[in-house]
């Protein structure tokens, strides 16, 4: 015995018998993506978080776009620019909320997805349920708080 120890050596250098230590992440090297395209770690973090954010603002930015043609409004507007009714499409010519004069009957509930629902009225009374040939509305009124957004037939009658 030379005095050096007891335990053998393994060609790897560690002692037999010992606790094999996991090696760290970091003595892995790149990936192959990293060394195809050059990239380092935090290069690659900020990739994927820039390509999170473009996916959610891109996503987003459909939605809104999908409601603006279904609804005639952008997200969270006041007031819709049009409103389908009975067949047809009225249109607000002016957006700006006002008083009304006379009385006003309620006709339906607008309850878009993304903006707020309001009820809208008519001038004359409308019949539920309407009948397929039942003359409709010239006008309608949106109340949006204590005013009305005034919409008229787009077209004729």
């Amino acid at each position: 015995m030379d005095g050096a120890g007891s335990g053998a050596e393994t060609p790897t250098g560690t002692m037999a018998g010992a606790p094999r230590r996991r090696p760290s992440p970091r003595s892995h090297g790149p990936t192959a993506w990293q060394r195809r395209y050059g990239l380092r770690g935090s290069e690659v973090f900020w990739l994927v978080v820039g390509s999170v954010l473009l996916a959610v603002v891109g996503g987003a930015g459909m939605v809104a776009v999908w409601h603006r043609g279904t609804y005639g409004e952008w997200p969270f507007a006041d007031s819709p620019r049009q409103v389908h009714y009975c067949g047809r499409v009225y249109l607000a010519p002016n957006p700006t909320p006002g008083s009304v004069s006379g009385p006003l009957y309620y006709a339906f509930r607008f309850s878009p997805a993304l903006a707020p629902s309001r009820d809208v009225y008519s001038a004359t009374p409308i019949p539920e349920p309407r009948a397929p040939h039942q003359v409709c509305s010239m006008s309608l009124w949106m109340r949006v708080g204590s005013e009305y957004v005034h919409y008229e037939l787009s077209g004729g009658p």
